[in-house]
């Protein structure tokens, strides 16, 4: 099935293949789906004396409907001297998908936003299983493809904490260091 008659049977027909960017078209052509990759630091307001830091790295597929992949994290202290002091590590998990944006490609890699629900299985300072929010955001700049009001990284919401929108600790945003990036093509060897 192409992408045309994927969309029709989804309902979506002509007006749904106009709304589409051209990288959906891409990734098909490739013969796989998008990926995501991400290495890189957030940050979060001074809660108390600490300067919330969160590193995450990891990569998955994303398909239409669904987003799988994980990775690693770590929460730090920001303030205090190196070795930083460690509030909390552990891995993630990718469970559903919110909604992937992809805004257009260059080469293989492409530019966007991908939102997903995602689980932080901690590992310290005690074990847990916590849901979040993750949004990675990739920018090209030196394609001119950047997604309007966000900046390049991730953006993390932990529910229940004091790091969500408006909460004491803010969401975790982009702190410029580090690198995220989709890509387009999937090396396909037998």
């Amino acid at each position: 099935m192409n992408r045309r008659e994927l969309l029709k049977v989804a309902g979506l027909g002509s007006v749904g293949v106009a709304a589409l960017p051209l990288t959906a078209g891409a990734a098909e052509a490739a013969g796989g789906q998008p990926s995501f990759h991400l290495v890189s630091l957030s940050k979060a307001n001074t809660v108390d004396g600490v300067a919330h830091r969160f590193f995450m790295a990891g990569d998955g597929q994303i398909s239409p409907r669904n987003v799988v992949g994980g990775g690693m994290f770590f929460h730090a202290d920001g303030n205090t001297p190196p070795p930083r002091t460690l509030l909390a590590w552990g891995s993630w998990k990718a469970k559903r998908l919110v909604e992937f944006h992809p805004i257009g490609t260059y080469g293989s890699q492409e530019a966007g936003f991908l939102d997903m629900e995602i689980d932080l299985v901690r590992d310290f300072p005690s074990p847990a299983v916590i849901p979040a929010m993750l949004e990675v955001v990739c920018n090209s700049g030196f394609a001119g493809l950047s997604t309007p009001g966000k900046e390049e990284g991730f953006y993390l919401e932990i529910p229940g904490t004091i790091f969500v929108e408006g909460g004491a600790g803010g969401r975790f945003e982009p702190a410029a260091l580090g690198i995220t990036t989709f890509s387009v093509v999937n090396e396909q060897r037998n």
